[in-house]
């Protein structure tokens, strides 16, 4: 009975993992393919908006350390990954009314929530899988999937839109993803300590507490 119990955690723990990399990496689509040429049609020199994407790499060198210390420091990925998917939504809306110096600061704080999350992601299913980790893989081929649909769905919709509102859709959609990611973090596990009980099924339940306070028989 138990060792069913903990394989069923362990499946909507895979589920929830396997969808989190979905919307992570769906809504990459709409931010690789179409905020340059948005803040183009929006009336943003080719300089400028270089400018905007140096600035965004540079804080997604600096941001990623920052969150994974937070999140080592509290042993406790999932609250970050929460947090940095819905402070990207949020500031991501600002960039729908462009000039230079408010996308230029948008683009850093942007960057900011927004660059972590992949690195959080992988550190999170990683910990998680322990042992098993040639099952990453498999998880993570449900990002490329996210990823490759959602260039397909703006590649088909969007042909010959040549104004900057036809892309206000592709863009919605980001935030709508990550959005949506917020709300499948809460599923994730907090950490890799819960790829224990895996390792532990089929062990008495008296066994498996004295071992992991790590207490002898």
């Amino acid at each position: 009975m138990e060792s069913e119990s903990a394989s069923d955690a362990q499946r909507q723990r895979s589920v929830a993992l396997a969808l989190a990399y979905g919307l992570l990496f769906a809504a990459v689509a709409p931010l690789a393919g179409y905020l340059n040429l948005f803040l183009q049609r929006c009336g943003l020199t080719d300089s400028q908006i270089g400018t905007v994407a140096a600035t965004m790499a540079l804080v997604g060198i600096v941001a990623p350390p920052l969150w994974g210390y937070g999140s080592d420091r509290w042993h406790n990925r999932r609250v970050p990954i929460a947090l940095a998917s819905l402070g990207s939504a949020l500031v991501f809306l600002a960039f729908f009314k462009p000039s230079f110096p408010s996308v230029l600061l948008v683009a850093v704080l942007f960057a900011f929530f927004n660059s972590p999350l992949i690195p959080l992601m992988d550190a999170l299913v990683l910990e998680w899988l322990a042992d098993s980790r040639e099952r990453y893989g498999s998880l993570r081929a449900w990002g490329s999937w996210g990823f490759v649909v959602m260039m397909l769905v703006f590649g088909l919709t969007l042909k010959g839109k040549g104004k900057a509102q036809g892309l206000l859709p592709a863009l919605a959609s980001f935030v709508l993803l990550r959005w949506l990611l917020f709300v499948v973090a809460w599923r994730l596990p907090p950490n890799g300590d819960t790829a224990f009980p895996a390792m532990a099924i089929g062990m008495p339940s008296k066994v498996c507490s004295l071992t992991a306070n790590g207490k002898p028989f």
